[in-house]
């Protein structure tokens, strides 16, 4: 996780590769049908499968829908460029600076996640 947060701090733009590394640490699974056509399942697993990921590193509207329901989330101009935060059940996670809206939420919310997963929050 702290290699893709690295990448995406450091990238001019968004890009599918980029969104679709973000959708795998979110918990998106990548996997191939009967008639090798690749589809991807949500984390929620209960939908049909997507023949593709939101665009969460171009769009804030789909970086919108990484952040946990019910946590506060906020993006900001940071000198020349955007400041992302989000507070998670517990979790403060703030300044995630990247050159676009979009990336700066993604990083937030992988750090909130990342922070969660390491049970440094409730």
């Amino acid at each position: 996780m702290k290699t893709l947060i690295a990448e995406l701090e450091r990238a001019t733009e968004g890009s599918r590769a980029m969104s679709k590394a973000v959708a795998i640490a979110a918990g998106w699974i990548h996997q191939p049908e009967v008639n090798h056509n690749f589809k991807w399942r949500c984390p929620r697993g209960h939908d049909r499968p997507h023949s593709a990921v939101p665009d969460y590193t171009e769009s804030l509207d789909a970086a919108l829908t990484l952040v946990p329901e019910g946590a506060y989330w906020a993006v900001r101009v940071s000198m020349s460029k955007f400041a992302g935060v989000v507070t998670p059940l517990g979790c403060v996670v703030k300044d995630c600076v990247a050159n676009t809206p979009a990336l700066a939420l993604c990083i937030a919310s992988l750090k909130g996640q990342a922070m969660k997963d390491a049970a440094r929050c409730t």
